[in-house]
């Protein structure tokens, strides 16, 4: 078969273990940790600046909204990672539903970061006569349209973090609709979640994009899950392969540039 496999996610399993723990410990460690500390109100490091601010009754610390800040820097991150990904792709005449998973990231991320950023479901949104329920509705419908056009290519990449995103946003949401309250315990949890999903989503993309660069460009070994009697492999057609092989479940595919 040529190469070995390898990872999605880096060249030897150790590095996606290490990028595996490393996620995890970003997304939920900081958190832990203000659940337990009694030297600033968590609430003041987690909601967004201005409403720290509200709360505290004291404008202004430095540190409000910290969390809620990094939460956005990493939207951009993730934005940015997606957006230079499709520019390459469209430079290299890539395969188009791979520019396409590339361009819509880019777009629907960059969006969900400015509304983080200027909260435009809570406070724009209702002053310019769109419900909040209408563009959360609308959220929710573009994420579930993203996750169904682009499972070509998550179930090929850690698409385990894609659900930890999924659930960690999921929740989130789910928080602030149902109870909409600044209890520090509700806070803690809402607004916990919303930063553990913001990292998960940025370390699925940035594994994501990586492999459809390498799949595309590099010519990087990849694995993917046949369809049972399915005479393609991302887009070409399998050689010499018998019926028999076809209905592997799944298989190593070496690059079409050895």
């Amino acid at each position: 078969m040529g190469q070995p496999w390898r990872d999605p996610t880096g060249g030897i399993r150790l590095a996606r273990l290490v990028f595996w723990i490393g996620t995890c410990l970003f997304a939920f460690l900081p958190i832990v940790y203000l659940n337990f500390q009694d030297a600033v109100d968590p609430r003041l490091l987690l909601l967004d600046p201005m409403i720290a601010a509200e709360v505290s009754g004291d404008c202004c610390q430095t540190y409000y909204g910290f969390f809620s800040t990094l939460g956005v820097i990493f939207w951009m991150f993730t934005t940015a990672i997606c957006g230079f990904a499709a520019l390459i792709l469209f430079a290299v005449s890539a395969a188009r539903w791979r520019l396409i998973f590339a361009l819509f990231a880019f777009g629907f991320t960059g969006w969900l970061g400015f509304d983080d950023a200027f909260l435009f479901h809570e406070n724009i949104a209702p002053k310019i006569g769109m419900p909040q329920e209408l563009v959360l509705l609308v959220y929710c419908a573009l994420a579930a349209g993203y996750t169904l056009a682009g499972w070509r290519i998550i179930r090929r990449c850690d698409w385990q973090l894609f659900i930890a995103a999924g659930a960690c946003l999921a929740a989130s949401l789910g928080i602030d609709t149902i109870l909409h309250s600044t209890d520090p315990g509700v806070v803690i949890l809402e607004d916990g979640s919303k930063f553990a999903g913001i990292v998960f989503w940025f370390s699925f993309h940035l594994s994501a994009m990586r492999q459809i660069l390498l799949e595309e460009i590099k010519g990087g070994v990849a694995y993917e899950l046949y369809d049972v009697g399915s005479d393609y492999v991302f887009g070409a057609p399998i050689q010499n392969e018998s019926a028999a092989n076809r209905k592997t479940t799944r298989a190593a595919i070496v690059s079409l540039n050895p």
